[in-house]
């Protein structure tokens, strides 16, 4: 008898599921990149924060014309970690700069110990789904021509590759029109 009634208790409830347990619901990881021109410019975190903060799990800014004086609290998007930056380290002039929010819940940490002097990026490890991906936001100013830069990315991309075999990505503005000598660097780049 008590075994029917919590049959039947069970039945009326509505809210069993017949096969509990870890959900397959794998939400896929949206991702986007802005070139902010100026990240400190009336209204620019504002709309950060009302354009893409709800739509987006990661994003990367570039250009972001910060300084390393420039208070990071100033740049926090509610609901991220506190952002990840690599501002312009040379000359007196902010422009260039990247810049990383990631959800608050997702695992990452900056990993300096695979950035190489001479590019402009910064790298981070992301952890979600029990999946390791690292990426890296990356600038290049337009004014760069020198094509160190390329041969330096592609060492820099060669040696991660083959101490994290794993996911990478790379996302940015690399100023290469594919019209122009950097595109013709940057199609070799992704052979």
């Amino acid at each position: 008898a008590v075994s029917h009634v919590l049959s039947l208790l069970l039945a009326v409830s509505g809210d069993i599921h017949p096969n509990p347990g870890p959900s397959n619901d794998r939400k896929d990881l949206s991702i986007c990149h802005v070139n902010v021109r100026s990240l400190g410019a009336v209204g620019r975190m504002e709309s950060v924060q009302c354009d893409l903060a709800d739509n987006y799990d990661i994003i990367a800014a570039t250009e972001t014309w910060l300084l390393p004086s420039d208070d990071s609290s100033k740049f926090h998007l509610r609901g991220f970690h506190p952002p990840f930056r690599k501002d312009r380290n040379f000359g007196s002039l902010g422009y260039g700069g990247a810049l990383l929010w990631v959800s608050n819940n997702i695992i990452c940490k900056r990993r300096p110990d695979l950035e190489v002097d001479g590019i402009e990026s910064m790298w981070v490890e992301i952890r979600t789904f029990n999946t390791k991906l690292l990426l890296c936001v990356i600038y290049r100013a337009n004014s760069n021509t020198n094509s160190d830069f390329w041969n330096q990315l592609q060492d820099n991309y060669n040696m991660i590759l083959s101490q994290n075999p794993g996911k990478i990505m790379i996302i940015g503005d690399l100023n290469a029109d594919p019209t122009t000598q950097q595109g013709k660097h940057l199609e070799n780049f992704a052979e």
